[in-house]
């Protein structure tokens, strides 16, 4: 088939008169023709093989690896976004029905977007105490004033906790005295 395109056979419609060029119809039907084109012939053919089988199967599965890390990335970073609160790195099941709440209103990434936005573009000379500290955070690439694992909530149910084991504490010291107070009547001797 190669070899009656290369011609043109059948159809009419060869490479030399797709290419409209005549040195294709140079090319050796017996293997006593001139040397210079029987190499013309291999180095086609070579590069036809090589290419149709080994070239184009590999820039081909080159293209599908890259789309496939690309789909795996974006994949991820979705999942992620579902998963994590976007400012804190929250995870969803530390803050439970409170996710959507933190996500939509506490934290609400545009509300950074913005912030930063305005902090970089403002004069220092105009910056409030807090804008200054979050300008020189952010030219010396910075990421304290970011509320990366906190959040309003949290804080206060971890205030809770600390404040109803002190609650405990209290109560546990004040049966621990009444015990001690009730074995001491207990060890003393009684008088008639």
């Amino acid at each position: 088939h190669m070899h009656a395109g290369l011609h043109g056979y059948g159809a009419g419609q060869g490479i030399a008169q797709l290419y409209g060029d005549e040195q294709w119809m140079d090319i050796p039907e017996q293997p006593d023709m001139r040397v210079l084109d029987q190499l013309t012939s291999f180095y086609i053919f070579s590069y036809l093989v090589i290419w149709m089988f080994l070239l184009s199967n590999i820039v081909t599965g080159q293209v599908v690896d890259a789309f496939q890390s690309i789909r795996t990335k974006n994949l991820n970073d979705a999942s992620d976004l579902k998963e994590r609160a976007f400012v804190s790195s929250i995870d969803r099941q530390m803050l439970g029905q409170h996710f959507v709440k933190l996500t939509k209103h506490e934290q609400c990434p545009l509300d950074y977007f913005f912030f930063v936005h305005h902090v970089t573009w403002l004069p220092q000379v105009l910056c409030t105490g807090i804008e200054y500290h979050v300008k020189g955070c952010l030219n010396d690439v910075d990421v304290s004033w970011l509320p990366i694992g906190q959040s309003r909530y949290l804080n206060q149910k971890e205030r809770k906790a600390h404040k109803e084991e002190e609650e405990e504490d209290e109560v546990e010291q004040i049966i621990q005295k009444r015990i001690d107070a009730l074995e001491e009547k207990l060890n003393k001797p009684q008088t008639l």
